[in-house]
């Protein structure tokens, strides 16, 4: 009976481990959709949870921050009823969209990489200044 109540214990924790980021993707998404997003670990900024709720959801995007690293900032939107999550990288100029193929979560795909717009570049810098005011620094170059 100990040995059944120990793998029931494990098992509800798996769960709840598992299930938190993906309750907190669902629970914030309203909050970032249309909205460019800072990625800052150091503040813990509210892209830098997008990101982290987003690839605990998805396992495809854990892979490509795995592989790529954070994204330098990020944009959140929904097409058709299904979500849609642009990473930026500004080193080397790169913006990734992925997309849901489906209601599943292993559904997300890349389905395009290109580079960073103008337009977008000049959010990014927005997002950096007010990140800066924010923070008091004075540093505005």
């Amino acid at each position: 009976m100990k040995h059944i109540s120990k793998l029931i214990s494990i098992f509800f924790l798996i769960v709840v481990l598992y299930g938190c980021g993906s309750f907190m993707h669902g629970y914030t998404l309203n909050q970032a959709i249309g909205r460019y997003m800072l990625v800052d670990k150091d503040s813990e900024s509210f892209g830098y949870k997008r990101i982290k709720y987003s690839s605990s959801y998805y396992a495809p995007l854990r892979y490509f921050v795995k592989e790529k690293g954070l994204p330098d900032f990020i944009y959140e939107n929904s097409e058709n009823s299904r979500h849609v999550i642009f990473l930026f990288y500004v080193g080397p100029n790169m913006a990734y969209e992925f997309a849901e193929g489906s209601w599943i979560s292993d559904s997300l795909f890349q389905r395009q990489q290109r580079p960073i717009t103008e337009y977008e570049m000049q959010s990014y810098n927005h997002l950096v200044y007010t990140s800066k005011l924010q923070k008091g620094s004075h540093d505005y170059e």
